[in-house]
C-alpha cells in the first residue's frame, strides 16, 4: 500500500490524483442515485479497505455538503476494513501543538442518527489500526473500533492478515447484523423504539463504547 501517489501528481498540481479518483468516485455515487427512488433519501452504507478507506473517507467529508440533495443518499454506516487512517492522519501533525499534536485532523461523521462508523482491524494487521484513539473528533465519529481475527491458517497471526477482511465471516456478520437493523427500520416492521432496542443489543453484543460517543 503506498498513499504518495494518491497525492502527488503531476508539478503543476499536487492534487491532480486526489481530484481525478474523487471525481471517479463522484460519477460512480451519481449513477447509484439514479436507481434509487427521487421522491426519497436512500440510505448509503459504505464498506472499504486499506488505503481506500482513506479515499472514501475524503471523499465523504468533501461533499458532506452536497451529497445527499444532489445525489438522494444519506451517509448512513461506514465499515473501514484495515484502515490507515491513523497513519494518514500524520499530515495534520503539528509539533508545536500544547495538546493532541493531531487535533486538526477532522473525519466526517455518519450523518443517519441511527447509522454507525465501525473501525474493524487486526492487531497483527500492521496497515490497520484503531481510529478513535487519534483525537476527541474521531472519538465523535467512530462508534467504536473492533479488533477481529483475519487471515487463512497461512496469513492469520501476521502481516499478511492484511488481505484476509473481505472474506472473513466474523467480519461479514458485523456488517449484515446492522445492515439487517436498517432494513427492518426503513421498511417500518421496527418502530422507533425497537430500532433503538436493537442498535443497544448490537453494540453491547461487540462491547462498542456507551454511550456511542464518550
Amino acid at each position: 500500500m503506498t498513499i504518495t501517489p494518491y497525492f502527488k501528481g503531476k508539478t503543476s498540481d499536487i492534487y491532480s490524483q486526489y481530484n481525478a479518483i474523487q471525481k471517479r468516485i463522484d460519477g460512480l455515487v451519481q449513477n447509484l442515485s439514479k436507481e434509487t427512488n427521487p421522491d426519497q433519501s436512500t440510505m448509503l452504507t459504505v464498506v472499504s479497505h486499506s488505503l481506500g478507506t482513506v479515499v472514501l473517507s475524503d471523499y465523504l467529508y468533501d461533499k458532506r455538503e452536497t451529497l445527499e440533495p444532489k445525489h438522494q443518499l444519506v451517509f448512513s454506516n461506514f465499515f473501514t476494513l484495515g484502515s490507515p487512517i491513523a497513519l494518514y492522519a500524520n499530515r495534520f501533525y503539528n509539533h508545536n501543538s500544547p495538546n493532541n499534536p493531531f487535533a486538526n485532523f477532522q473525519p466526517q461523521k455518519v450523518k443517519d442518527p441511527n447509522g454507525l462508523w465501525i473501525n474493524l482491524f487486526d492487531e497483527d494487521d500492521i496497515v490497520g489500526y484503531p481510529i478513535r484513539p487519534v483525537n476527541s473528533y474521531c472519538k465523535k465519529a467512530v462508534a467504536a473500533d473492533l479488533n477481529v481475527s483475519v487471515g487463512s491458517f497461512l496469513t492469520g497471526g501476521t502481516p499478511a492478515s492484511h488481505t484476509g477482511y473481505w472474506v472473513d465471516k466474523q467480519v461479514g456478520k458485523i456488517i449484515a447484523e446492522k445492515l439487517s437493523i436498517d432494513w427492518l427500520r426503513v421498511n417500518k416492521w421496527d418502530n422507533k423504539e425497537k430500532t433503538l432496542a436493537r442498535i443497544k443489543n448490537y453494540k453491547d453484543r461487540y462491547n462498542m463504547p456507551s454511550p456511542q460517543y464518550l
